[in-house]
């Protein structure tokens, strides 16, 4: 995280936020920290969502098993869009699904 900010803002998307209020007990407690770490959320756009959904189907038809296309969530996808139209790149323990599907993603 601090590599990250220190070459450019850092943005979250809306799966992200929704994410991290599970750890506050208040709206305002996770709008400051976010304020103090320097983390901006960003909403996403119509072209990424569009995207989000697109690489979601094609991820789901390309796997006959259904228990492996199960595990990924469209959560996922919507992280990933929003990192490859509106962003620079992707902080994330999750290197190898992220690139293996989503090509020009620059990872973190």
């Amino acid at each position: 995280m601090r590599l990250a900010s220190r070459e450019g803002a850092v943005v979250i998307c809306e799966i992200v936020y929704a994410e991290a209020a599970g750890f506050f007990q208040r709206q305002s407690a996770l709008d400051h920290f976010l304020r103090e770490t320097g983390i901006h959320p960003t909403p996403s756009t119509s072209e990424t969502l569009w995207k989000a959904g697109e690489l979601w189907r094609h991820f789901r038809l390309e796997r006959p098993n259904a228990r492996a296309a199960a595990r990924r969530l469209l959560a996922d996808f919507l992280i990933g869009a929003h990192a490859l139209l509106q962003a620079e790149r992707l902080l994330t323990r999750d290197q190898r699904f992220y690139r293996s599907l989503f090509s020009g993603l620059r990872l973190l």
